[in-house]
C-alpha cells in the first residue's frame, strides 16, 4: 500500500465559500484545501492531465506542527506546469517550471518529525512511479 490517498476529499465548506478565500495574487483557495480535516491530514494526491503541459501529481497535507502549515507538493517528469489560469510561476518569480521535478511550496513553516519526512520522500517517489506508468500507457 502506498502512503499516498487517491479519492476525493470530503469537501469542508461550499465551494463559493471556498472561492471567497484569497490571498495576495493567488488563485482561489490557495493553501486552503477545500478538505476536511481528516482528509487534510492525509498525504492527499490528484494526477492532472491538462492540456497544454505534460501530466504532473499535486500533493497536499496539513502538519498540525508548526503552526499548522499546509503543503503542496507539484510533482512532474520536468515538462514544465502551471497553477492555473491567471497565474504562472513565470510571473510570480522570474523563472520558468521547465525541468523541475518537485515544486514545493508551504504557507508556514512545515515542522515534521523523521517519519513524516520519510512519508514525503516516499509520497514523491509514489507520485512519480505513478507519472512514469501514465506516460507510458499514452
Amino acid at each position: 500500500m502506498g502512503v499516498l490517498s487517491w479519492d476525493k476529499p470530503q469537501r469542508a465548506v461550499s465551494v463559493e465559500e471556498w472561492k471567497g478565500i484569497v490571498a495576495d495574487s493567488a488563485p482561489p483557495g490557495v493553501y486552503t484545501p477545500n478538505m476536511s480535516r481528516e482528509d487534510r491530514l492525509k498525504w492527499k494526491a490528484k494526477l492532472i492531465r491538462p492540456k497544454d503541459t505534460p501530466p504532473r501529481v499535486e500533493i497536499r497535507k496539513s502538519f498540525n506542527m508548526g503552526g499548522g502549515a499546509q503543503v503542496l507538493i507539484i510533482v512532474s517528469l520536468g515538462g514544465g506546469y502551471n497553477y492555473g489560469p491567471g497565474y504562472r510561476v513565470e510571473q510570480r518569480w522570474g523563472g520558468t517550471t521547465k525541468g523541475i521535478n518537485v515544486h514545493v511550496s508551504a504557507n508556514s513553516a512545515a515542522c515534521m518529525t523523521f517519519d513524516q519526512w520519510g512519508e514525503m520522500m516516499a509520497a514523491v517517489a509514489e507520485a512519480r512511479a505513478v507519472l512514469e506508468s501514465d506516460m507510458r500507457g499514452q
